[in-house]
């Protein structure tokens, strides 16, 4: 909110508040104080379990049962007064009441065997699971109040009931999740290891032809250290795993051709609902299946003093679950959840630690995280469905004015995070944008043909650094970490960061080191990509201990810690963390978004009192 602009107006007809009548724009104190918005969470958590040892039967062998019961119920009210610009005074008062109670039950059994025979130990598990979800509840708005008074407590009051402008609906939804499960362990001599699992998964939320999948897991692993001779080597184990895991919508019945009311029409003296579809039908929606594999090195040297783990990983992920534009007809509806495309992830992930000093009185430990992860679009495609001839274009720069911009360019073949847009060349003499003309045809067009990549929202690679040190009584922990190679869209100074008379008399300017009292217009362009790189020192805890302070306190520790309190970063928006998704979107990354709130510099001090 513009900060120069005042709080209260005697003469406003929004009780008092001054407000200013342009898009998206309220005052936030006349939301605070004005408004009700309320509500109570009420949580049962039940369960039982049982354990039986049946090594009467089978030495080693034993079983469980155990069923949990989970109750939520939620109450929400909001009452927006008929002076509040913010939602009521366009309904002359407004009442929202919502209340849902969601229940989980978990039934699941075991049978379990644990069992050595020579030098082979043998871990084994079969099991049946049954998740059922239940979720109901209603939710009931109305407006055009005769008086403030009655909050929300007094929906019949609100007149637009009666004049067919009023909003109630209920809803109940369930979904049931079963599985049959094995798992068993080999243990050879403490040198060999191979471990296999097998989950047979249905899910009532998938179509009738494909509620059931197969997922499995292999892993392998043999510690080297005790094959080879090597004195300064304590620790080597190399190991491989392979499987597959399963992902489900979030959603239920959308597999299904669904309709639903899509509003009222005054017809014969009388509002009368109508009906229209919801969703299309898809008998075909299945599992999002990934498929993982990971190589990694486990190692200890020198007397254990250097030790750690070096891991390389891929993941697969098929089918995965999307909601895509079809055309309208032959569907109904204008988006469809499929199973398509395919993306891949690769990386290095390497945990290297070291104990520096280690004499008793004095101790420094220190060690290294440091991944790297590249994802890409390997296929747009799911049998003759084609989209976008391999080519989309994602994450709309929004309102206002910028609504038909998109951002993000995701490419089949190609990887992911490539930020979209046009190049910045200058600003003309009226105030606006100058940009390249990029194909060559003498001027720069509102067009495909005319922009390019002009950043990448994923790091090239991230990197944590911890430290523990005591010397004494005193001790210090400390953990860095950053972000390295990735650049982010600033869409505050896409929006804001500009001299125009609407920004200027409207918003609160955005003033970083790149602001030109020139410009009058606003325009997303690669001058509002910046290189997000940082390093933090992300936690750092002192403290001292006091033994034996009196005959009733055996101990006394005093600490100081701030979480974030140094950050070195170039990037001029809010938050250089890096964003992997845009508004749930998979396939967006790289874009900060207005309503970004800074994360919070936190100071603590504390005492420990062991008595």
């Amino acid at each position: 909110s513009n900060p120069t602009m005042p709080i209260y107006d005697p003469n406003s007809i929004y009780g008092g508040y001054h407000e200013r009548t342009i898009f998206d724009y309220y005052n936030p104190v006349s939301i605070v104080e004005q408004n009700i918005n309320e509500g109570n969470d009420n949580l049962f958590l039940g369960s039982l379990r049982g354990t039986f040892d049946l090594s009467a039967i089978v030495e080693g062998l034993n079983a469980t049962v155990s069923y949990t019961r989970q109750i939520t119920d939620t109450e929400r009210g909001q009452y927006y007064n008929k002076t509040s610009r913010f939602r009521g005074s366009d309904r002359n008062g407004l009442a929202v009441t919502d209340n849902g109670q969601f229940t989980f039950d978990l039934i699941e059994g075991t049978l379990g065997y644990n069992g050595q025979a020579g030098d082979l130990g043998v871990n084994a598990l079969v099991g049946y699971s049954y998740q059922e979800f239940f979720n109901e509840g209603y939710h009931a708005e109305g407006g055009d109040f005769l008086t403030d008074a009655f909050s929300y407590h007094n929906l019949g009051a609100a007149a637009d009931f009666n004049n067919g402008l009023g909003s109630v609906w209920s809803y109940a939804n369930s979904n049931k999740l079963i599985a049959g499960l094995a798992r068993v362990n080999l243990n050879y001599d403490d040198t060999y290891f191979l471990n296999a699992s097998l989950r047979y998964e249905g899910s009532s939320r998938f179509g009738a032809n494909n509620k059931w999948a197969a997922f499995y897991g292999v892993g392998a692993g043999v510690s080297l250290h005790n094959l080879i001779d090597v004195s300064t080597i304590d620790n080597l184990k190399l190991r491989l795993s392979y499987g597959q895991t399963g992902n489900e919508p979030g959603s239920s019945y959308i597999s299904l051709q669904r309709f639903g009311p899509s509003g009222n029409f005054y017809y014969n003296g009388a509002y009368t609902s109508s009906y229209g579809p919801t969703s299309n039908a898809n008998p075909n929606l299945a599992w999002e299946i990934a498929t993982h594999l990971n190589v990694g090195v486990d190692f200890a040297v020198l007397n254990s003093k250097l030790y750690g783990a070096v891991e390389y990983f891929t993941r697969e992920t098929k089918d995965q679950l999307l909601s895509v534009n079809v055309p309208v007809p032959p569907n109904l509806v204008g988006q469809t959840l499929l199973n398509i495309g395919t993306t891949k992830n690769t990386g290095i992930e390497a945990n290297v630690n070291y104990n520096v000093i280690d004499n008793g009185n004095i101790n420094w430990s220190t060690g290294i995280v440091f991944g790297t992860n590249t994802s890409e679009l390997v296929s747009w495609t799911k049998d003759d469905l084609t989209f976008g001839g391999g080519v989309l274009y994602r994450a709309s720069m929004g309102s206002p004015g910028q609504s038909g911009v998109s951002l993000v360019r995701v490419v089949e073949g190609e990887t992911l995070g490539q930020i979209w847009g046009p190049r910045f060349e200058g600003i003309a003499s009226n105030g606006t944008f100058q940009f390249a003309d990029l194909d060559g045809d003498g001027s720069y067009c509102d067009c495909d043909t005319d922009r390019e990549v002009i950043g990448n929202g994923l790091p090239d690679f991230t990197l944590g650094w911890t430290n523990a040190i005591t010397i004494g009584d005193l001790d210090i922990s400390m953990f860095w970490n950053g972000e390295f190679g990735h650049d982010m869209f600033n869409s505050y100074r896409g929006f804001y960061e500009n001299a125009g008379p609407t920004v200027v008399g409207n918003w609160n300017v955005v003033n970083t080191s790149y602001f030109n009292s020139d410009l009058k217009a606003a325009a997303a362009n690669s001058s509002h990509v910046e290189d997000a790189t940082y390093f933090e020192l992300n936690n750092i805890t002192v403290g001292y201990n006091l033994k034996d302070v009196t005959k009733f306190m055996r101990n006394l520790r005093v600490y100081v810690s701030a979480q974030r309190p140094i950050m070195f970063t170039n990037y001029e928006g809010v938050d250089p963390v890096s964003r992997w998704t845009d508004y749930g979107d998979p396939l967006s990354q790289g874009i900060e978004r207005r309503e970004t709130y800074s994360r919070a510099r936190t100071f603590t001090v504390g005492v420990n009192i062991t008595l």
